[in-house]
């Protein structure tokens, strides 16, 4: 996951953490926040996905949270106005 400056066009950082490619990302109200949800394919499970979730602090880049193994895939994802909660 990018973050891109809308003015030059450049990474302004990256966010690593997530097994598979993002399925959504939500950053929150205060932009202090930057949620995403995922969707890894176990290489022994053929036609088997199985949901991810991350969420970072964007000044910094640190991974603060990560759940995988999800029984179910999650396609969206939203961070509360509080940034407490999270939604997938």
């Amino acid at each position: 996951v990018q973050l891109i400056g809308l003015s030059d066009g450049k990474t302004v950082r990256s966010f690593v953490g997530l097994k598979s490619s993002a399925t959504d990302l939500a950053l929150s109200e205060d932009g202090k926040l930057l949620a995403a949800t995922g969707a890894v394919r176990p290489a022994n499970q053929p036609g088997v996905e199985i949901g991810e979730w991350a969420v970072w602090d964007v000044e910094s880049g640190k991974l603060l949270q990560r759940v995988d193994e999800v029984g179910f895939v999650m396609t969206s994802v939203a961070i509360a106005s509080d940034g407490k909660r999270l939604a997938v």
